[in-house]
């Protein structure tokens, strides 16, 4: 596994995972990662991030773990 892997990798082994139906996803930060590339692949908004995450800013960290807000089925 290359070193760079590592840490994301650990990061999502001791992440536990989130309770089905919770609403929620968790993400682990991959380098190069930003907040509205992240949102817009999820269908959810920066600010809906930022909220789930309790972020002011648009900084993000390699292997940060993040909570991905659902929307639900009827708003799709």
């Amino acid at each position: 596994m290359p070193a760079d892997r590592a840490d994301t990798l650990m990061a999502r082994l001791e992440t536990p995972a989130s309770p089905v139906g919770s609403g929620e996803a968790r993400y682990v930060v991959q380098q190069g990662d930003s907040l509205s590339a992240i949102a817009s692949r999820e269908g959810v908004s920066v600010a809906q991030i930022r909220q789930a995450n309790g972020l002011n800013g648009d900084i993000l960290q390699p292997g940060q773990v993040l909570d991905l807000p659902r929307q639900s089925l009827a708003s799709r």
